[in-house]
């Protein structure tokens, strides 16, 4: 619709003015006109003067009125002086009688500057992005207006050497400018020398013409300066001239208008305005262009410069004006939030509710940029008015034919991943029914099982919206995992007719499918089968994302440096190319990473071979670029990064929170609902990465991140609320078993989240993983990081499985890895080998854990190097093959069992298999397993003569020189022997530092006790042992400094000595003189932050009188917040234990047990673990005394950690963060069954215990029931 005969136009410079930013292709030149609407600071009633008016005072300077003799000239020159030729000839006529000087004095007092202020015209005009505005006014009013004017910053251009420094866009001052850039051109010679003196502005009007499309304001059809400059355009470009545009109340006659058409001038009359006629004739021009500027404003696309039409809102034109702005804005509408509609009975007005959405969406669609990624303030904008729509549109979708539904659920289904919002849980069953629905091939629809015709059908949009709607379906699939269902709709959308991007969509979802189920042998075949050189560049980009992520770096580096120039290449120059800039800015930030990794991996051969260079101003001068666009995909990733620091937010509903006030007492509880919706933030690295085409990381040399930081983020968001997409995600970003991210996220308490059908799925993913890379690692290690952290995660699912038979599976596959010399003995695989290794084996049930046995024992015990192979995995000592109820039975196998124990005696002579054989046999002696003849020969293999170690033991086997002391020997004794002249004769004790002595003399005694085969000293070993005790109490204290110069209380090396001090005093006879130096060594320790809680014990038996203090610091370190005091004084109380069940001690004090029951009760953080364990203990060795001191605070702590202590629980309330949960529970659960085994086999809270740990989803709690036995 025209509004009026001019209004094409008016489009047209519109279209061009906004086509692009920061500037549009326009340009303008100003003439006098535009001053005339000049503010008269000085004289209000007084304008700014026409060419007409300064001509008559030219008159009366050059023919005065009282001058008789020259009336008949004065009369001439007043008929002439309107017109073109006569003013200039006029101002000719001046300059010749009174001097240059006189005429520019005249012209400033005839058009006084500074009595001039701007109008708002002047403001409206500047802000509109032209690329340069030319004027031939004098004055400096456009000047004066740049400062209310902040979002464009102009160049000044008034002479020729102010060009080369200028930028667009630029005022520039074509014919001079008050108070004294000369010349002011006037005369009728300027006019004709003009082309020639100053070339450089014609030749800078003419550029500007042939660039960009060239509008004139404030000029009339006979004004001197838009006929001069109109000529000379015509005279120097001929037929190749543009259109020039003249805006203005013209009020041309038709044969005026005819006159400048054929000019090539398009005149724009807005006198021909029907509210023209109703302003005041005084108002009129200003009111049209005032006019003109409001509707190039609401011109404005909705999307311009990255401004969307939600974002930027345009104040209403003043009522005069009668502009209807829904006549001239593009794309304006009034949006809602939501359809504002509740409660039921109210079907049919939701549905016309989210019917009269769904134009505005599809609009937004249309007009969207193209981004890649869209900007940050984009999708806050887009979700505000998406997120209330959605479960409108779920209860109206059924009510909606299918092809309404499609259409309506591609709007959706768009908005969502513009906003990098996964699709919905409630979403999911709509999109399934429309697109089982609608057939985009066959062109039939259903609707409730019957065929309904589309009688208005568009069947390409359709099959459009059908793949767009189906892939954001196939990648909710593939993020959860959902193998049947993405298959099952990936072949529909293989067999999708008509749809261009179809085949790359697919091939894209599959990829990235086949990497996360860690499938690479169909992963490569996919990559090598996917041709994207005829494809949108972004296809390309995303393949070479994941062609690095699975390290095939010079193939992702060589699509890369194709993909680069191809799209700038393809860059349009005439508009803003947000699609084309964004796409370059997403392979930028992979060359660059990519580059940094070439420099490392080789600086020579990278500078001889380098395609693209990123690492040169021009690059870094591009990204600016890119910036300014929106489409640096660093720094939204940055931003979306950022989001991502806080502390994840609690999945639940509904919270209580309660926040200390300023005044004493006073507390405010208040009730925070939501915490969904700020979890969907998790999703956005995942989606943002996948769209993107970044990978986790780069890697060939160095690891590179790249998206790893913000996906670790999501999976740290994600843990609880969806456990096996975080753990999904840490197998891509992680590279070891030691990662920070991987230890916060795979945690126990996350496992025993996860289902166990999903955990099965999650471990046949990594199974298959490490099947596929295991055997190449021999050849190539560029895997190595992949399967590092299968293994590791495979170690943690396995403790998930409930049923016994299914880790033999994973058992399987670790024994087999074992025997891969090239996995396990490469320094790299031995932690995660070990871990995977020892995690399935305790997760088998003591009852059929002998099952497993045979196999270990028939592992390698040679050809790897003996600094990286994986640890082996027995129970240390008899009291842990007790406690783990190993028993072995070789009768079912006895030849099996023979052979494999001959081979592992024939091993343990030799020198490289000897430390694993040693550790095996030594495991079956525990278990009591070996035949005399197999104890004869192991003897005999230990103790060879070929390999002794100085003290005369057996060396080389990595068994401590205790454990010698219960293995068999040659001769009965020999090893103690050699112990005790080795440690306790004082030619042996001197050869030993104090720390090497005491820390190793510590260990044997507390084995020994521990074997419950305690050694005895003679009066001659003790003296031995007492003159290093004595040593060590009277030596300089030094305290041990970190690298950071702070007291390093963990690798103190105190800490030894006082252990071994310890297990030494029991032994020992002490003056009063010994004990006060050892008592101030003590003090000494404690004062610099040593807890020395382990010597309290002894110290007290040897003098009561020191009982008030020591007791007191050992009260105090078990309620302390110090978590390392706290445990170590458990740990004393454990020592006193030992002690007094070897008499060398009595029980600790009644008091002291009481506090173990207080923390319990009050459930104190930093030692509840120890002091559960303690109780356990203390149930078990004193039953009565137990239940005296502290049976009801255990029992009432028990019933309260049965809640707090529940998985879920501990998680949201942040107490998994503080202890450990599963160490806490199965010490509960021992707790129970110490108490049950005594006085409390009827109690309900302990009966709850158990019947928790029999279900629970780790096996340290089931475990321990099954050792509880029947009943």
């Amino acid at each position: 619709m025209s509004i009026f005969p001019d209004q094409v136009h008016i489009e047209r410079i519109a279209e061009a003015l906004w086509r692009k930013s920061p500037l549009g292709n326009a340009a303008l030149m100003v003439g006098a006109g535009l001053s005339r609407n000049a503010r008269n600071i000085a004289a209000p009633d007084r304008r700014m003067p026409t060419w007409s008016e300064l001509a008559k005072s030219l008159c009366e300077k050059l023919y005065p009125a009282d001058d008789k003799s020259v009336a008949r000239h004065r009369d001439q020159a007043l008929k002439i002086a309107h017109s073109t030729s006569g003013a200039l000839r006029l101002a000719q006529e001046f300059e010749a009688s009174f001097g240059r000087t006189e005429l520019n004095r005249l012209l400033k007092i005839f058009a006084p500057d500074n009595d001039y202020a701007p109008s708002n015209l002047h403001t409206e005009l500047l802000k509109l992005p032209w690329t340069d505005v030319y004027t031939t006014n004098w004055d400096t009013l456009l000047e004066r207006t740049l400062d209310t004017v902040v979002d464009r910053r102009y160049d000044v251009v008034r002479t020729r050497d102010d060009i080369p420094a200028s930028q667009q866009p630029r005022i520039v001052k074509l014919h001079g400018s008050f108070p004294s850039n000369y010349p002011f051109i006037f005369t009728e010679e300027d006019y004709r020398s003009y082309p020639t003196r100053f070339v450089h502005f014609v030749n800078m009007v003419q550029q500007s013409m042939m660039e960009n499309l060239f509008c004139l304001i404030g000029f009339s059809g006979d004004d001197p300066n838009f006929l001069h400059w109109s000529g000379w355009v015509r005279d120097n470009l001929g037929e190749s001239a543009p259109k020039i545009y003249l805006v203005g109340w013209l009020e041309l006659a038709p044969v005026q208008r005819r006159m400048l058409e054929e000019r090539n001038i398009v005149p724009v009359d807005l006198s021909r305005l029907p509210q023209g006629r109703k302003w005041l004739e005084e108002c009129r021009h200003g009111y049209a262009l005032e006019w003109f500027f409001w509707v190039l404003k609401l011109k404005r696309p909705a999307t311009h410069n990255g401004y969307t039409n939600w974002t930027y809102y345009l104040p209403k034109p003043p009522v005069y004006l009668e502009i209807n702005p829904d006549l001239f804005a593009i794309d304006r509408v009034e949006r809602k939030y939501s359809s504002e509609i509740q409660g039921p009975g109210k079907e049919e007005d939701r549905l016309e509710a989210v019917r009269a959405v769904f134009p505005i969406w599809r609009r937004e669609r249309k007009d969207y940029e193209g981004w890649v990624i869209a900007p940050a303030r984009v999708r806050s904008m887009f979700w505000t008015y998406t997120k209330s729509w959605v479960g409108d549109l779920v209860i109206t979708a059924d009510r909606m034919p299918p092809w309404e539904r499609l259409f309506a659920l591609r709007e959706m289904v768009w908005r969502l991943v513009s906003c990098l919002v996964p699709l919905l849980d409630e979403t999911i069953q709509p999109i399934e029914r429309v697109l089982d629905d609608i057939d985009p091939n066959s062109c039939k629809c259903l609707w409730e099982g019957k065929e309904v015709k589309w009688s208005e059908h568009d069947w390409p949009e359709a099959r459009n919206a059908w793949l767009l709607v189906a892939v954001a379906l196939l990648r909710h699939y593939r993020q959860n995992g959902l193998t049947g269902p993405f298959e099952t709709l990936a072949l529909r959308v293989e067999n999708l007719k008509g749809c261009k991007d179809s085949f790359d969509a697919l091939t894209y979802q599959r990829a990235m499918f086949a990497l996360q189920r860690m499938d690479y042998r169909a992963l490569k075949g996919l990559l090598q089968s996917w041709l994207v050189e005829n494809s949108d560049p972004i296809w390309a980009i995303r393949k070479a994302g994941i062609l690095f992520e699975i390290n095939e770096f010079e193939a992702a580096y060589e699509l890369l440096t194709v993909a680069l120039p191809t799209i700038r290449r393809s860059i349009r120059r005439d508009s803003d190319d947000f699609s084309s800039l964004s796409r370059e800015g997403c392979a930028m930030q992979l060359l660059e990473i990519a580059g940094w990794e070439r420099r490392f991996r080789s600086p020579e051969a990278m500078a001889k071979n380098e395609k693209i260079d990123t690492h040169n101003p021009d690059w870094a001068a591009r990204w600016k670029t890119l910036l300014a666009k929106d489409c640096d995909v660093r720094a939204e990733w940055q931003k979306l990064c950022s989001t991502l620091v806080a502390e994840p937010p609690d999945p639940r509903s509904e919270k209580e929170i309660r926040e200390r006030e300023f005044d004493i007492g006073q507390m405010r509880t208040t009730h925070q609902f939501g915490g969904g919706e700020q979890l969907l933030q998790a999703y956005h690295p995942l989606i943002f990465t996948e769209l993107a085409g970044m990978p986790s990381h780069i890697s060939t040399g160095i690891r590179m991140n790249v998206g790893s930081n913000g996906l670790n983020s999501a999976a740290l968001w994600l843990k609880q609320a969806n456990p096996a997409l975080a753990i999904r995600i840490l197998m891509r970003t992680c590279s070891s078993e030691s990662d920070k991210i991987l230890k916060k996220v795979a945690k126990r308490e996350t496992i025993a989240l996860l289902d166990e059908n999903t955990a099965e799925e999650l471990m046949d993913i990594f199974m298959q993983g490490i099947n596929q890379l295991a055997p190449g690692i021999a050849s190539d290690e560029k895997h190595l990081a992949q399967l590092r952290v299968a293994m590791e995660l495979l170690s943690r699912l396995v403790l998930r499985l409930t049923d016994p038979e299914k880790p033999k599976k994973t058992f399987d596959l670790a024994v087999n890895l074992l025997h891969n010399h090239a996995v396990s003995g490469h320094p790299w695989l031995a932690g995660a080998l070990f871990n995977l290794l020892r995690r399935t084996v305790e997760c088998i049930p003591p009852h059929v854990k002998y099952d497993w046995v045979l196999p270990l024992l028939n592992l390698p015990t040679e050809g790897i190097d003996e600094n990286a192979f994986v640890r082996e995995p027995w129970w240390r000592t008899p009291n842990d093959i007790e406690k783990q109820k190993v028993r072995l039975n070789r009768e079912a196998q006895t030849e099996t069992w023979t052979e494999a124990i001959r081979r592992l005696l024939t091993d343990a002579g030799k020198q490289e298999s000897r430390p694993r054989a040693a550790i095996r046999l030594t495991f079956l002696h525990d278990c009591e397993v070996l035949s005399k003849d197999e104890q004869r020969a192991f003897a005999k293999a230990l103790w060879t003569k070929k390999i002794l170690s100085p003290t005369g033991l057996p060396g080389h086997t990595g068994l401590r020189s205790w454990v010698f002391l219960y293995l068999p020997e040659p001769k009965e004794g020999l090893a103690e022997q050699l112990i005790r002249t080795a440690y306790l004769t004082k030619a042996g004790a001197e050869k030993k530092s104090l720390k090497n002595y005491l820390s190793e003399i510590g260990n044997i005694l507390n084995m020994a006790r521990t074997r419950k085969a305690p050694l005895s000293l003679t009066k001659e070993e003790r003296s031995v042992a007492k003159s290093m005790v004595v040593k060590w109490s009277q030596e300089k204290y030094t305290a041990s400094i970190d690298t950071f110069m702070r007291r390093d209380r963990a690798n103190n090396s105190e800490i030894p000595k006082l252990h071994g001090a310890a297990e030494l005093l029991p032994f020992l006879t002490l003056t009063d003189k010994d004990l006060a130096n050892i008592k101030s060594r003590v003090d000494t320790l404690v004062n610099d932050g040593i807890a020395c809680y382990k010597i309290y014990p002894p110290l007290l038996s040897h003098r009561p009188a020191f009982s008030e203090s020591l007791i007191d610091h050992l009260k105090s370190g078990i309620i302390g917040d110090d978590p390392d005091f706290a445990v170590d004084a458990i740990n004393g109380l454990f020592f006193w234990m030992s002690l007094a069940e070897t008499g060398h001690a009595k029980l600790p004090p009644v008091e002291i047990i009481e506090e173990t029951g207080l923390t319990i009760y009050l459930r104190h953080e930093p030692v509840l673990a120890q002091a559960l364990q303690f109780a356990a203990l203390l149930f078990e060795k004193q039953p009565d005394l137990a239940r005296k001191a502290i049976g009801q605070h255990v029992l009432l702590g028990l019933t309260c950690l049965f809640e707090s202590c529940d998985y879920n629980q501990a998680i949201e309330s942040g107490l998994a963060d503080r202890i450990d949960i599963p160490f806490v529970r199965c010490n509960c659960v021992e707790l129970a069954i110490a108490m049950l085994k005594g006085a409390y086999s009827r109690n309900a809270v302990l009966l709850k215990w158990i019947e928790a740990a029999k279900d629970d989803p780790l096996p340290e709690l089931r475990n321990q029931v099954d050792r509880l036995g029947p009943g």
